[in-house]
């Protein structure tokens, strides 16, 4: 579920991100072309880290107790 909401949001950032700052960069002729293929490296790329940093943050913040002894009762 987690690495689902994290393409999601990374795709959609991406895409909002290229839609914002075409009209600057095609001025300045750095539009990345879309049918190139290392653009689509960079972007899968992008997608992968932040997927990797998801999972990382989930590991490190998931508690894992070790189990307890039982109790006696007297």
């Amino acid at each position: 579920m987690l690495t689902a909401v994290t393409v999601a949001v990374a795709v959609v950032s991406i895409a909002l991100a290229y839609v914002v700052t075409m009209p600057v960069l095609s001025d300045l002729e750095l539009l990345p072309a879309l049918d190139d293929g290392r653009t689509w490296q960079v972007f899968g790329g992008t997608v992968y880290f932040l997927v990797a940093a998801a999972l990382f943050a989930l590991g490190v913040g998931t508690r894992c107790d070790p189990p307890q002894p039982p109790s006696r009762s007297r």
